[in-house]
């Protein structure tokens, strides 16, 4: 029997999650990982692990204010020789690389089409903000792997509803949560779309109530249980926190700015900054002008999406649901992280010299000095 053809529209969707792996590698090889205040608290952790001194933070107090996952990574990865801010690159690289790779598998599985998935691919490969964050020493990069896992066999489970698609996607929850916070949203999208899958009328059968029980078993014991240990050694479920100086209305600026970056790139924001200093209201910290302009592009660009879907075939419009519940659950948990930035909420974020870390990888003294 001859053997079988080998799938050409996956081996391109490979090269593209390939091809989007060795971009970061060829951005970071040189200086290596942009470092920022985050990265300070993952390298030093897993520099302190490795040194035999605990998971600690930099000042030598047990790690907290960040999920687990990614330090941890990072001392496994230099287990094995690299410096944990080195293995950062490879890691995210890593995961960049299997994003792409996923999404244009994704968009393929609903669409049945190479070129849309071929597209898809290339244009989570070719994302600025997306490689900007896989190429520093940060955790955004194994976040939005997880998360686009989960969802992926979220979606696949939504079709035929096999227990082991569900567990898959509990498992991915279950790791992006241990990696950022804001991976609860994916627990708050997951659940009523279990719940509600397949219903007629307004009873849950109970194998959906079973099926939801099951996903929470196992997407929220990781986080509960590193929660736990936080209060139990700092005090607090999310460890230690420091006042960031922002007033809330401050950090609803930042946020606005964020989604509008995302939905106009550079060059529009630049535009829509710049049109925002002209209009009246424009003083002020934050500006009133600012605020409105960038959280008015933000909506328009859903509302956008929004009037697109009755153009759409109903099995694209099923294939949307899982990515538009989990973008209504990712709403109010970024207004809330919004709230909490205005409120002090955020770890602090000690100035340390990542070039000193290199040298202090295995010292008896870690990175306590």
């Amino acid at each position: 029997m001859a053997a079988p053809r080998p799938d050409r529209v996956t081996a391109l969707l490979a090269a593209i999650g390939a091809l989007a792996a060795v971009l970061v590698l060829l951005r970071v090889s040189e200086w290596g990982p942009a470092a920022g205040g985050d990265s300070l608290w993952y390298v030093s952790a897993a520099v302190n692990l490795l040194a035999g001194d605990g998971f600690a933070d930099p000042a030598g107090n047990p790690y907290g204010g960040y999920p687990p996952l990614f330090p941890l990574a990072l001392t496994f990865a230099g287990l094995f020789g690299p410096h944990p801010l080195d293995a950062a690159g490879w890691i995210n690289a890593a995961a960049f690389g299997l994003t792409a790779f996923a999404t244009a598998a994704w968009v393929r599985s609903r669409t049945r089409s190479g070129f849309l998935a071929a597209w898809a691919g290339l244009a989570c490969a070719l994302s600025v903000p997306l490689a900007a964050h896989a190429s520093a020493a940060m955790s955004e990069a194994l976040f939005v792997l997880f998360a686009v896992l989960s969802l992926y066999a979220l979606d696949r489970w939504l079709d035929g509803q096999r227990t082991s698609l569900l567990l898959a996607a509990a498992a991915c929850a279950a790791l992006a949560c241990a990696t950022r916070y804001l991976g609860l949203a994916l627990v708050a999208a997951a659940l009523p779309l279990v719940l509600t899958a397949g219903r007629r009328g307004l009873r849950v059968p109970r194998r959906r109530i079973e099926d939801a029980a099951l996903f929470a078993a196992v997407a929220l014991p990781p986080l509960g249980a590193w929660m736990l240990w936080s209060l139990l050694t700092q005090g607090t479920p999310t460890g230690a926190f420091g006042s960031t100086g922002w007033d809330t209305p401050s950090a609803l600026y930042a946020l606005a700015g964020e989604a509008s970056r995302w939905a106009l790139g550079e060059g529009g924001f630049a535009l829509l900054d710049a049109a925002a200093a002209a209009l009246p209201g424009a003083g002020g910290d934050p500006p009133p002008a600012g605020v409105a302009l960038r959280a008015a592009a933000a909506l328009a660009l859903a509302g956008g999406a929004a009037a697109s879907l009755p153009l759409l075939s109903r099995r694209e419009r099923r294939g949307l649901a899982v990515p538009a519940a989990f973008a209504a659950a990712y709403a109010p948990a970024t207004l809330f992280m919004a709230w909490c930035l205005g409120s002090g909420w955020r770890p602090p974020s000690p100035m340390l010299d990542l070039e000193a870390l290199r040298g202090r990888a295995r010292s008896p003294a870690g990175v306590r000095g």
